[in-house]
């Protein structure tokens, strides 16, 4: 989309008095998201942002042409956060909209979810690009009878623990379109959890409810309460490079397993390529795939992570440990991503003393403001490095 509409900036230190200049900017992100037609950009400086006036509630579209863009003032982290109390921190509300995109921006502890596309008005061509959606009420991330969706290179941790329903840190519900047309592509989501009655969901990304197709490229999830990618009830699912490990860690959720096809409808056009998946104890890297298409897969059932991932600081280490040289030029360029996820692992952290027993890692605000906000999380290299793309989230970046 185009960035040569006009620019608005917002700050913490400014005044909806003031013309949104640079030099001049704007308080409240309401503001901003009101003087911005097609075309334009508002950018939002660093800090944390309190209260709906704070939240992005869009009610103009952009154009194929022209996107409006809301993002972060470039090298800086801004945070909205709803206290618990505001709904969403992105969502439009009061009308459907189209061609939106986010980038840079954080979104933590509102009641409902980080980013939402809309119940009432469901909006399509919303991409979020460089987003935190942590410790929402249900969803990190959730996109309701949308198409042409794009969640690329965000972090989604903590989702679910406050209302109870359905909920996972990525949900894709209901979307329209084709597999090309939804894409999640290069994100980390861990440690999401679902507190329903039915304790079915909680996972890092799902493809739910008579969906039409998504691929789901790129991510990393892990210790998330359910699985790390569940289709549920939707055909034409493509599940390729990601790195799934050590999920359905909460007891009380029904269905586990790494990668879940829960029923027939799920499997049917479905593709999962040149995926890592390591099981925890109990629990398939690869469930329900029965007639799936399938290939350059390494799949371990039942907690055989050890061998695979080192760790030796107690800090993550998404990488492949250095003898596990059947990750290296195994995969196939079918399916395969022209990039890897990139992401550096210090953007998280160790930290106890959470809300959930289980939750032991979080987002280390610190840190990811220290290189340039969230884009410094991610540092993706071309694929293929060597002779056939990594399989795995990572394409080692010399020597294959």
């Amino acid at each position: 989309g185009s960035t040569t509409g006009a620019q608005y900036y917002v700050a913490t230190n400014g005044s909806d008095s003031n013309p949104g200049t640079l030099d001049r900017p704007f308080k409240t992100i309401s503001k901003g998201v009101n003087a911005a037609n097609a075309g334009d950009t508002v950018y939002i400086r660093g800090g944390t942002y309190t209260g709906w006036s704070n939240g992005i509630h869009p009610t103009k579209s952009g154009t194929q042409a022209a996107w409006i863009t809301f993002r972060a003032y470039p090298g800086e982290l801004p945070i909205l956060d709803g206290g618990g109390s505001d709904g969403s921190g992105f969502e439009p509300v009061s009308t459907a909209v189209r061609y939106i995109r986010v980038m840079g921006i954080a979104a933590r502890n509102y009641t409902s979810s980080g980013f939402a596309n809309g119940w009432n008005n469901p909006s399509s061509n919303i991409e979020l690009k460089y987003t935190i959606a942590e410790n929402n009420g249900i969803n990190g991330i959730a996109f309701y009878k949308a198409t042409g969706v794009r969640i690329e290179n965000s972090i989604i941790a903590h989702n679910g623990n406050k209302l109870p329903s359905w909920s996972s840190g990525v949900n894709l519900f209901q979307v329209g379109g084709t597999a090309q047309d939804n894409v999640v592509h290069g994100n980390v989501s861990f440690e999401n959890i679902d507190i329903s009655s039915n304790r079915s969901d909680g996972s890092g990304f799902i493809l739910d409810e008579n969906s039409t197709g998504a691929t789901f490229e790129n991510n990393i999830g892990f210790r998330n309460g359910g699985s790390c990618i569940r289709i549920t009830r939707s055909p034409n699912a493509v599940i390729a490079n990601n790195t799934c490990f050590g999920n359905g860690i909460d007891p009380n959720v029904q269905y586990h397993h790494e990668i879940f096809f829960s029923d027939a409808g799920s499997r049917t056009g479905a593709v999962v390529r040149n995926n890592v998946a390591v099981a925890s104890s109990g629990n398939q890297a690869l469930f329900g795939a029965t007639g799936v298409t399938q290939s350059n897969n390494l799949l371990l059932n039942g907690g055989a992570a050890a061998p695979f991932f080192t760790s030796t600081s107690g800090a993550l280490d998404f990488h492949a440990a250095d003898g596990a040289t059947q990750l290296i030029d195994a995969g196939t360029s079918a399916s395969a991503p022209t990039d890897d996820i990139g992401f550096d692992p210090r953007c998280l952290k160790q930290q106890s003393g959470q809300a959930v027993s289980w939750w032991q890692y979080a987002p280390d605000y610190t840190y990811i403001a220290s290189v340039g906000g969230i884009e410094g999380c991610f540092r993706p290299v071309a694929r293929p490095q060597g002779s056939a793309a990594d399989i795995g989230a990572y394409e080692r970046p010399s020597g294959g």
